[in-house]
């Protein structure tokens, strides 16, 4: 298409494109098979390709997990971008000029900014009731135990969740903010058959969970008492999704591809702040979930080479050898780094310091295939 030409709707837009060579060089080798195309698939764990693509309708189908679509749903599925980023990758990628682009996802990228917005405003709520409130001695003990102080919790956004079982929903109601993206992203919870709602985070500490750009994804939120589970996660939505958010990745992602050699994959949140506290930036935890195939994708972007560094308990042991195959699977080496003692990288640095951590981490085990 000329250059002078404008694109008014995605299928003139793409007519520009090949989904074939954008996911070749951006995934993985496709095979023919008869008029399509095969691969593996990058969106479940896929030991045998079942993702048929075909050249000459555009479009992607998985037989396993049922993704499918055009090359913009595979962009936004596979980098977890809205609509209007993942045209620009596209755009980037086939060197077609966006300034001839007329399509509008104003739209969705306008309800994405909400959820971001109220992420952030619960964000500084929970942390303003961890630095301020009278009733948080119990939270900054824990904290204090594991290393961090009031520094720490402006630094990392670090907040706390009271017992309360309405503290955000009523913040929302006497600033009169509407409950819509609060109830969407989980933060709240409606009653049934009544117009009223509950906090689904409360008596624990919080995590804000970021993607590359520092925005606030969802939240983890640690006990602080007996109560079952330990660790609770946001959600899904819109913008949120284990399977695909890292922890740390906001602050790893500021280091350029071979900055670092290796990354560490740790269990715990502490973990990666502890790392972080002693300039250890090449560092991401994983959202209490398996490693899987996006996870293994966006660690690629940035190394070859991984370090795992679980708890030293045979749970932590057995979740090493259980997340390393999405990681052989895109040709990445895998290190094991045991602790002594039953430590995890947070204890471990707390008591014997950065420099014993990184000369243990030099002695970290290959694990052949």
């Amino acid at each position: 298409m000329p250059p002078n030409e404008q694109y008014s709707d995605i299928e003139d837009f793409l007519s520009g494109t090949s989904i074939i060579e954008y996911i070749e060089r951006n995934w993985a080798p496709l095979k023919k098979s008869g008029s399509n195309f095969l691969t593996l698939c990058p969106f479940h764990d896929d030991k045998n390709p079942s993702m048929s693509v075909n050249e000459e309708k555009g479009l992607y189908h998985c037989f396993s997990c049922k993704a499918g679509g055009n090359l913009v749903t595979f962009v936004k599925e596979f980098k977890n971008f809205n609509s209007s980023e993942a045209i620009k990758e596209i755009s980037d990628f086939f060197g077609i000029r966006l300034k001839n682009i007329n399509i509008d996802f104003q739209e969705d990228a306008s309800h994405k900014k909400e959820l971001y917005d109220t992420n952030n405003l619960v964000s500084n709520l929970f942390s303003k009731y961890l630095l301020e409130s009278k009733n948080r001695a119990k939270p900054l003990d824990y904290l204090e135990e594991r290393g961090f102080d009031a520094k720490d919790i402006v630094e990392y956004n670090l907040g706390f969740a009271p017992k309360k079982w309405d503290f955000v929903s009523s913040f929302f109601e006497k600033k009169k903010i509407e409950l819509n993206c609060a109830n969407e992203l989980g933060l709240i919870i409606k009653k049934e058959n009544e117009n009223q709602y509950y906090d689904f985070f409360r008596n624990r500490i919080i995590f804000p969970i970021k993607n590359r750009q520092g925005l606030i994804l969802g939240f983890a939120g640690r006990t602080i008492d007996d109560d079952n589970p330990k660790y609770l996660n946001s959600k899904e939505s819109e913008i949120f999704s284990k399977r695909r958010a890292l922890y740390g990745i906001d602050r790893f992602s500021n280091l350029k591809r071979g900055q670092s050699k290796y990354i560490f994959i740790v269990e715990g949140y502490t973990d990666v702040l502890m790392m972080n506290k002693n300039g250890i930036f090449n560092v991401i935890a994983t959202m209490g979930t398996s490693l899987t195939i996006e996870h293994s994708n966006e660690i690629k972007k940035y190394t070859d080479k991984v370090i795992m560094c679980y708890d030293s308990d045979e749970a932590g042991i057995n979740a090493s050898f259980k997340n390393i195959e999405s990681l052989y699977q895109l040709g990445i080496e895998v290190y094991v780094l045991r602790l002594p003692d039953a430590h995890d990288p947070c204890s471990f640095i707390e008591q014997y310091g950065k420099e014993d951590f990184v000369d243990k981490a030099k002695k970290s085990i290959l694990i052949i295939d």
